[in-house]
């Protein structure tokens, strides 16, 4: 090759890797700036109270783990996770080869929802 190409070459990806640094930089700084909300949050007992589903006034976390049945590592996370009754709900890959064990996990937590 020529030595000509060889530096056209250097020159292109050089300037796509530029190119896609600089996106990233306006992105990391576009995220970064305040964003304006259409409702300031509010302490009103009448607000809460129209999203209190249980009228229990609590508040409720909801902690969900997507894709087990992806891989073993998955599986396993969602174990530990559930075990230690951190876990909510879970979405479910079925189309793997880790699903039957991912069954399994679930089947000793049915205090977890599923979702696929």
């Amino acid at each position: 090759m020529p030595k000509g190409e060889r530096t056209m070459k250097g020159l292109r990806k050089t300037h796509i890797f530029l190119a896609a640094a600089v996106l990233l930089c306006l992105g990391l700084l576009w995220a970064g700036e305040e964003k304006a909300v259409d409702k300031p949050y509010s302490d009103n007992d009448e607000e809460s109270e129209a999203v209190d589903l249980f009228n229990d006034g609590k508040i409720r976390l909801i902690i969900r783990l997507d894709d087990i049945g992806f891989c073993h590592a998955a599986n396993l996370a969602f174990e530990k996770i559930a075990n230690e009754g951190c876990v909510t709900a879970v979405s479910l890959m079925v189309t793997t080869g880790w699903l039957d064990e991912a069954v399994d996990m679930l089947k000793a937590h049915p205090e977890v929802s599923v979702g696929v």
